[in-house]
């Protein structure tokens, strides 16, 4: 069992052997944007490395703000923070998956996610998106890159019953 106090610290192996997750991570949704930027720049400075964002929070600006913040000061890199962010419902058309993650990359001020989830009101599946990331890249993500934004009909990461968000 992991010590509670070294959980924020904590690494998780995937199960492809191609790297690791925090096994605690900090989630972004803050209604107030001013309050979104110090608490993730806080989070980032006690040593959580995961952030969980997402476009239906209106907040990646402030998130993405809080990270340029910190790596900018050195404190942190930006291949030291896993981010994750959320394909929001009104934007799953096939058209509108590309427009709606570089909008993101964009607000987060990154160059790369290092996963990006389809909202849903019980998720089924996620994907993870960026060359550069450690985790490869998915079906979904080749797919997206050849010009096809249709996610496979049988995704390679089920997404577990007990969930991951509240989305």
């Amino acid at each position: 069992m992991v010590e509670s106090d070294n959980l924020r610290y904590t690494k998780m192996a995937l199960n492809n052997g191609s790297g690791a997750i925090s096994a605690l991570g900090f989630g972004t949704l803050i209604p107030d944007p001013m309050a979104t930027r110090t608490a993730t720049k806080a989070a980032l400075e006690a040593g959580f490395r995961l952030l969980d964002a997402a476009e239906r929070y209106r907040n990646e600006k402030e998130v993405g703000e809080a990270m340029q913040e910190v790596f900018k000061a050195g404190k942190i890199k930006r291949e030291e923070v896993f981010v994750a962010t959320k394909l929001w419902n009104t934007n799953h058309r096939p058209e509108r998956v590309r427009p709606a993650f570089e909008a993101s990359l964009k607000k987060l001020q990154v160059d790369y996610v290092d996963l990006y989830l389809q909202s849903r009101r019980k998720a089924r599946f996620l994907f993870e998106v960026g060359a550069e990331s450690p985790l490869g890249r998915s079906v979904y993500t080749q797919r997206l890159a050849a010009g096809s934004s249709r996610p496979s009909p049988n995704p390679p990461y089920p997404f577990p019953s007990n969930g991951l968000s509240r989305d």
